[in-house]
């Protein structure tokens, strides 16, 4: 608590000298000599090192690369589900309503699950083709 007293007394004073500090200086007007700016001298700006260690490709290399028609779509799921077992279980309803994906935007992904002995793998690959 005393800290908060000390931080609003502390507040408060600033404040009534900002006030006094400014209505002071309304009071006299006191001429001031202009000053001129500050002379700044350039600095040398150093290259960062590249953390990787690679070096830039050249133009040549990016213009082999630039807008190819080169696509390599590869996906590897390998999941298994052995040796489970599931007894006297039940689940509810597995339902997606009338506008639940009302809205969305990108790629939406729905992903049902009856929640017994379930692996679910989800993988997305998008090929985008600019004209």
């Amino acid at each position: 608590m005393f800290d908060l007293d000390r931080t609003l007394v502390l507040g408060a004073a600033l404040l009534a000298s900002v006030t006094w500090s400014a209505s002071a200086s309304a009071d006299d007007e006191i001429p001031v000599a202009a000053t001129p700016p500050p002379v700044v001298e350039p600095v040398a700006v150093t290259p960062k090192a590249n953390p990787l260690g690679l070096k830039p490709l050249d133009g040549a290399a990016l213009a082999r690369k630039r807008g190819g028609t080169e696509v390599l779509n590869d996906m590897k799921l390998r999941g298994v589900v052995a040796e489970n077992s599931a007894t006297n279980v039940v689940t509810g309803g597995n339902v997606i309503s009338e506008g639940a994906l009302a809205g969305a935007a990108g790629l939406p992904t729905v992903i049902q699950n009856s929640g017994n002995n379930v692996l679910i793998q989800n993988a997305t690959i998008v090929n985008v083709q600019m004209k």
